[in-house]
């Protein structure tokens, strides 16, 4: 918040008493359930005197929705009609244009949909699951994983006991990692299989949170922040083969994020600096044998990982890769680091492969020099903005791929200069919204080959 007084307790006084004031005007007399906080009214005994004019919320706003408040005070009232009171993971709440029309969405992916965020999401070719901290999908019970089948949500028997972060599908079965210690009212620590009718444990799970699932044809792997797998020593990754957890090496010292298959390599990126005893700072590889480094590696976290069939991507919040300046940004070739162009401003949080080219979201205003708020494309020379390079105008957490348009979701509200609420459409030449979108972030999103799907906090 910027609030333009002297005073510091008084800044955070006044930014405390706006922001509660406009959030309760969200609240018609029933509460509702925590979703965006759509401004509709000022209760009697916050709103000025009644001869006192209204100042409209917008002429208050600085670009990114924050408050910009006159030191010399407000006569009056404010009046927050048309905008909603957002916020994302860490982040400060600011106000974003709300928009009409949410009945455009259908009623399963929207409200009632889920009561709370989903984390992940898998397509089994048929049906898509989603994993969260819901306990609820479509008015029904739905312990933090649920189905959906093209036209209602189900339950997997009575789900897990608390957060699902990861899905993977093998071609016959469901894989779950979490934070979770039991599914369908079977112990099964942080990881568990779904065969369609009934839950069971690999071995005994892990220790600790599972954050990323990759599946190799034959093996699943699974990185987090644990320690033991199936009362085998793993260190932050390990590999079920179906009957038993393997250890890779020694593992990591730090927390895995990210997990990437070239079809004869295992990569993982996150927070750690050694894999199996070798230096390798935030990124590694595995060749069934032994971890090795990916050249000097890079020089902060790696949030996601993207194979393009000859080279990974590397995204993240680091600032160099091999030595080399690469701004949160990189591609390893199987020998060496390459920047692509001058990277980003900010950090990059999505990738997408569309078979020629690279597109990639977060938090940034520009990418190669290029103005592109927030999303990018990169055609193995040169960084291109979508659009005239206004982009969006609020973070993109998620991006998603066809075969024909780009589907990107996030915490933004406009797309192109469109109103696109949290999520659009990128058809190669211009931005388009998907009805009137979201009520809050989306975080992930999955293409069904039919359909698209959207996960998050709406």
């Amino acid at each position: 918040m910027q609030l333009r007084t002297t005073h510091p307790i008084l800044r955070l006084a006044l930014s405390a008493i706006l922001l509660a004031a406009l959030a309760l005007s969200a609240l018609p007399a029933a509460a509702q359930p925590p979703r965006a906080l759509s401004t509709g009214f000022m209760p009697a005994s916050l709103a000025g005197p009644p001869t006192a004019p209204q100042v409209a919320l917008g002429s208050l706003l600085n670009p990114d929705g924050s408050l910009n408040l006159p030191a010399e005070g407000i006569p009056g009232s404010i009046d927050p009609t048309g905008f909603a009171l957002v916020s994302g993971s860490g982040e400060a709440p600011r106000f974003a244009p709300a928009a009409p029309g949410d009945e455009n969405w259908a009623e399963g992916f929207h409200l009632p949909g889920m009561n709370g965020d989903v984390y992940a999401l898998a397509w089994d070719g048929a049906n898509l699951y989603a994993g969260g901290g819901f306990t609820a999908a479509g008015g029904a019970a739905a312990n933090y994983i649920a189905r959906w089948d093209g036209g209602a949500w189900h339950a997997l028997g009575s789900g897990a006991n608390y957060n699902v972060y990861a899905l993977a599908w093998d071609g016959a079965n469901l894989y779950a990692g979490g934070d979770f210690t039991t599914a369908g009212g079977v112990a099964t620590n942080r990881i568990a299989r779904w065969d369609g009718s009934g839950w069971y444990p690999l071995g005994s799970g892990m220790n600790g949170g599972v954050y990323a699932l990759t599946w190799d044809g034959a093996n699943l792997y699974a990185g987090g922040d644990f320690t033991t797998a199936g009362g085998v020593a793993a260190n932050s990754i390990a590999r079920w083969d179906g009957a038993a957890w393997h250890a890779l090496g020694s593992g990591m010292n730090g927390d895995v994020y990210a997990l990437a298959w070239d079809g004869t390599n295992l990569y993982a990126g996150g927070g750690f600096t050694t894999a199996g005893g070798v230096a390798a700072n935030h990124i590694a590889r595995w060749d069934g044998a032994a971890w090795s480094a990916l050249g000097s590696g890079v020089d902060r976290w790696v949030a996601a990982l993207a194979w393009d069939g000859a080279n990974l991507y590397a995204s993240g919040e680091f600032s160099t890769a091999g030595g080399v300046a690469a701004s949160r940004i990189a591609r390893w070739d199987g020998a060496a680091w390459h920047a692509l162009g001058s990277g980003m401003n900010d950090r990059v949080d999505a990738l997408a492969w569309d078979g020629a080219n690279l597109y990639a979201g977060g938090h940034f205003a520009t990418a190669g020099g290029v103005t592109a708020h927030r999303i990018v494309r990169w055609d193995g020379s040169t960084w291109h903005s979508l659009g005239s390079g206004n982009g969006v105008d609020y973070t993109v957490a998620a991006l998603a791929w066809d075969g024909t348009n780009l589907y990107a979701g996030g915490e933004f509200s406009t797309a192109g200069g469109v109103a696109a609420n949290h999520i659009a459409r990128w058809d190669g030449g211009a931005w388009h919204a998907l009805g009137s979108g979201m009520n809050n972030d989306v975080s992930d999103l999955a293409w069904g080959g039919t359909n698209l799907y959207a996960g998050g906090s709406f």
